[in-house]
């Protein structure tokens, strides 16, 4: 297509050059490149379609914040993401129906004649800003874009006048829906904000949450009603902006996700920063031991940490360890050399109080199946020391494995009250066994259902869970220690797990019983 016919039509139509590339079907990338020779080409900055969204001067500044803020990533690859204001979607359609229905010019001067007779031949304003930006980008930083790499650079187009902007979607109010007449919401010096949905903004100038979505534009516009609304309205054909649009742009590295199960060697430690009313009740955490070494090496902002199930700060987590995994955010470095994980590990289980094993990369949903399990996929072993309030003989504790398995009525015990909500729990536990070390001492080890209290279960909670095993026992029973010897599948065995050596450990970081 000649340069005068894209010259003609955006004169005719007060649009841009690109707009005007767009609205004729072209999709010859090149033509798009407007800033090879640091020469900003396309003077869009008024433009009736796309309103300054490919304005060649501000997309060369965008250009240059962007290479900027990419050059602290390492990473190979790139993928470009473009959001747009819902208002542009109108008015390139009303742009369109205007040029497909031209005035009389037999000499096809205004190229009116040249726009595409279908509008989904016409290219779209994000696919011409990718074209715009991609190559330029892709020189300067020497990185390849492609459809899903980790580090994406997400570009936002917003409208500078919201009120241009809803007079604009107002077009096709009878085609969008209408969010509650009296919806009310907080306003940040403590009063209400009413909407009223037939005029689509609130009193504030907001715009409704139904008109702002892309979704329900495109749906409104595929409907033949709005050809002859479009018709009818301010936008036919679209005036020139005001004020052009603005758009800036953020990178970011998806999250990395590593996996592992960790080892908890102290009685003083929570699994994450236990702090109460802004006092810190504890120097460090689980999560705090394994992440310092992690957050360094991936360049992270700061890492989210989940894992299946937890103790208390005064339950060790002994056996091969609890699952957790680790969600990094603000990543800058996608990649690590081949044993820097293992390097990490080594580091960790230096530590006096936290071990971890198996720390590898992982899939983003493994959160949801680690989560699941740890509330109803597994059943955990435990080790306690008991004191009990008489004198008990071996043979009596040999009796406990023929009660199990046992179902356990647990009300939310008192010292969680303040955070878990106040209900009644069924558990199980599927088996017990108790060894005595005095007549009045004994090491019980139990195989329950996830998420039973375990320390409820001992002293029963001033019958808050029964039946207890003081209840069993008949007397008092008082927990000294608590460990979790293992968290297991549900299709293993529900017999006790034997106790896990650990000679391999320094003599300080083990308890005697």
């Amino acid at each position: 297509m000649g340069d005068g016919v894209v010259c003609g039509l955006a004169k005719s139509l007060g649009c841009c050059r690109l707009c005007a590339l767009r609205l004729c079907a072209e999709r010859n990338s090149q033509r798009y490149k407007q800033l090879e020779d640091d020469v900003p080409t396309n003077d869009a900055s008024n433009c009736s379609v796309c309103v300054g969204a490919l304005d060649g001067a501000l997309l060369q500044e965008l250009c240059t914040q962007l290479v900027e803020e990419m050059a602290g990533f390492e990473a190979n690859q790139f993928t470009l993401n473009v959001q747009l204001p819902s208002s542009c979607l109108v008015r390139e359609r009303a742009a369109w129906l205007y040029a497909t229905r031209p005035p009389d010019d037999p000499a096809g001067e205004s190229g009116l004649n040249s726009v595409v007779e279908s509008f989904e031949d016409v290219v779209d304003l994000k696919e011409a800003l990718r074209w715009a930006l991609i190559d330029p980008v892709s020189r300067e930083t020497g990185m390849t874009n492609i459809l899903e790499a980790p580090l994406q650079v997400n570009i936002l187009v917003k409208r500078a006048s919201l009120e241009a902007e809803i007079q604009e979607l107002d077009v096709l109010r009878p085609l969008l829906p209408l969010p509650p007449k009296q919806r009310k919401r907080p306003y940040h010096q403590g009063a209400e904000e009413v909407v009223d949905g037939s005029k689509g903004t609130g009193q504030f100038g907001q715009v409704s949450d139904s008109t702002d979505s892309i979704r329900a534009v495109i749906k409104a516009l595929a409907d033949p009603q709005s050809l002859q609304l479009l018709v009818d309205s301010i936008l036919f054909p679209p005036p020139k902006p005001e004020t052009p649009s603005r758009i800036s742009g953020t990178i970011e590295h998806v999250p990395i996700f590593l996996t592992g199960s960790y080892i908890k060697l102290s009685r003083q430690l929570p699994q994450t920063a236990w702090i109460i009313d802004g006092v810190r009740k504890c120097n460090t955490s689980v999560q705090e031991q394994i992440e310092v070494g992690v957050i360094k090496a991936f360049g992270a902002d700061l890492a989210r940490f989940h894992s299946a199930g937890r103790e208390d700060v005064d339950v060790r987590m002994l056996g091969h360890g609890r699952p957790f995994m680790l969600e990094l955010r603000g990543v800058r470095r996608g990649t690590l050399p081949d044993n820097k994980l293992s390097e990490i590990q080594a580091q960790i289980c230096e530590s006096e109080i936290v071990h971890v094993r198996g720390l590898r990369v992982c899939d983003a949903a493994y959160v949801q199946a680690l989560v699941k399990e740890g509330e109803d996929g597994h059943i955990k072993d435990y080790r306690a020391v008991v004191h009990l309030g008489r004198d008990v003989t071996q043979s009596e504790l040999d009796t406990l494995s023929s009660k199990c398995p046992i179902e356990l009525a647990q009300l939310t015990p008192l010292r969680v009250l303040h955070r878990r909500t106040h209900a009644v729990r069924q558990r199980s536990i599927h088996a017990l066994r108790g060894t005595c070390i005095t007549s009045r001492f004994i090491l019980l080890d139990l195989t329950t259902q996830a998420g039973t209290y375990v320390k409820e279960f001992v002293h029963g909670d001033f019958g808050r869970t029964t039946p207890s095993l003081g209840d069993i026992l008949g007397c008092e029973a008082d927990i000294l220690q608590l460990d979790v010897l293992g968290v297991r599948p549900k299709s293993e065995s529900m017999q006790p797990a034997k106790a896990v050596s650990y000679t391999h450990l320094r003599a300080h970081e083990t308890d005697s019983y």
